[in-house]
């Protein structure tokens, strides 16, 4: 961590300037220091030592695990370690996921929050609201902001508390802000180990606190932030299993930490660090591991198709995890950048929990009845005027454009591929398992104006609270309204109508 502080630094700056002001030695001319001169003696000392404060400024560093005992299914933060929690059932099981787009997103995901809140309904003869159901929460970029407020503190807290820690604030002027304080940003940037990112990670415990993800109460929904790893271009999950296979305990991460790996945008934004440690690793990989990289094999053991040919993003995910384990010598560090750039919509956790994880475990045990999934998808199209002008746009037009478009395409990509297996046209739903998949887009909002104006709201960390408060309504009655979600209410015995 620090040897000094920034705060510190300034203190210890200003205490000897006070010092010397009080003793002043005589000047040459036999009288004492002029103010001007002892002024600039002080900002030149200040400066000087948060400089050299700068160089042993360390990022904070995940843990090793310490007992081979911790790994696979024993302690730490994963599904199957969290209490059902009150209202909550495994035969209605729901999972929410958040998409990026900055404050966008942030605030569309609380609207959902607060409509499932409000949204009634009986099930096994209780009366419960939805949001006591809900079993997972997965976020990347934007959304993670209010995921991890939610999990941390609840819906209470949220409805109370987040507007004035995290929406009525400009993150992204603090962020410039801090970057050119010379008591905060300069000396930092001098070191190796600290940089863009990790300043984001120390601004954003200004709306969580210093609390890792031990305090995280250990009861559903399961929080799950997600990045994406730079070296392999997949997503990283921040829990305990894929912290496993790095060697490390998830409990040391501050969750100010892993939200600034969930949101930072490359390049703006520098990757958020975690190292690999060489032991202790899991005996053996997971099996929805070794099932993504087996090959298809006939009768007599000869290979019909490589796991590559089968799958072949999911065949990338389990090579790089095992190089983790088996490799790890040459993978000593994992540098994690905005989650959004690998799933913007944050269903790829899901998709592999339904696949061969917790979710595909209570299925074939016939606990779960019905599985929701519901995706906020906080899309924007903001105006463009490329096509209105003959000239060729410019560099940076055309490499936002060619980004997002990028972006866009995998998210479909990953919202359509997820669709598809609920609905059963790759893999027929096991058991008797009724899937309903919900996903949420502004741009299913039926009055024009409204329409364009909610898609036309920026990619920035920064919005007018009137915007806020607009977009979370929107994403209330977009939820309320949806025909999937009044078909469940209908079976749930809340009616829809």
């Amino acid at each position: 961590m620090l040897a000094l502080s920034a705060a510190e630094s300034l203190e210890w700056a200003w205490a000897r300037a006070a010092n010397a002001a009080r003793t002043p030695p005589p000047a040459p001319g036999g009288g004492p220091l002029r103010p001007a001169p002892r002024l600039a003696a002080l900002l030149v000392t200040s400066l000087l030592v948060t400089t050299l404060s700068g160089c042993f400024i360390q990022y904070p560093v995940n843990e090793q695990l310490l007992e081979h005992g911790t790994i696979g299914a024993g302690g730490g933060y994963r599904f199957d370690n969290l209490a059902l929690g009150e209202g909550n059932t495994d035969s209605l099981f729901v999972c929410v996921a958040f998409s990026g787009g900055g404050m966008r997103s942030s605030a569309m995901a609380m609207g959902a929050i607060e409509k499932l809140a409000a949204l009634e309904i009986t099930w096994e003869g209780e009366r419960k609201s939805l949001l006591d159901e809900v079993d997972v929460i997965s976020s990347v970029s934007g959304g993670s902001f209010t995921a991890a407020y939610f999990a941390l503190h609840g819906r209470e807290r949220l409805v109370e508390d987040f507007e004035g820690a995290y929406f009525s604030r400009s993150i992204d002027r603090e962020l410039v802000l801090w970057g050119i304080c010379p008591w905060l940003g300069w000396g930092r940037f001098i070191s190796p180990n600290f940089d863009r990112a990790d300043m984001a990670a120390e601004l954003y415990e200004s709306i969580y606190g210093e609390h890792t993800f031990r305090v995280i109460p250990r009861r559903r929904p399961f929080l799950v932030l997600q990045a994406t790893n730079l070296g392999s271009g997949d997503l990283f999950a921040f829990t305990q299993d894929e912290f496993d296979l790095l060697g490390s305990d998830l409990g040391s991460v501050p969750i100010a930490r892993a939200v600034a790996a969930s949101s930072a945008y490359p390049v703006l934004l520098s990757p958020i660090r975690l190292r690999n440690y060489p032991s202790p690793k899991p005996a053996h990989l997971p099996a929805a591991i070794q099932e993504a990289l087996a090959d298809d094999r006939d009768g007599e053991g000869q290979v019909v198709r490589r796991a590559a040919q089968r799958d072949r993003r999911r065949w990338q995910w389990a090579r790089t995890r095992r190089s983790y384990v088996e490799d790890a010598e040459q993978h000593p560090f994992v540098h994690l950048i905005d989650g959004g750039v690998a799933d913007n919509l944050g269903v790829g956790f899901l998709t592999e929990a339904y696949r061969s994880g917790f979710i595909r475990d209570r299925i074939a045990r016939n606990a779960i009845k019905k599985l929701i999934v519901i995706v906020v998808n906080a899309r924007n199209r903001p105006p463009s005027d490329v096509e209105l002008d003959e000239s060729s746009p410019d560099a940076y037009d055309v490499l936002m454009s060619t980004t997002m478009t990028g972006i866009d395409t995998a998210a479909l990509e990953h919202s359509e591929g997820l669709r598809e297996l609920l609905a059963g046209r790759r893999t027929p739903p096991p058991g008797g398992v009724d899937p309903h998949f919900i996903e949420l887009n502004l741009d299913d909002l039926p009055d024009a104006e409204r329409r364009r104006e909610l898609l036309e709201t920026p990619t920035n960390y920064s919005l007018e609270l009137d915007r806020v408060w607009a977009l979370r309504v929107a994403t209330g009655e977009l939820l309320e309204r949806h025909p999937e979600l009044r078909r469940l209410l209908r079976d749930a015995g809340a009616g829809g109508d």
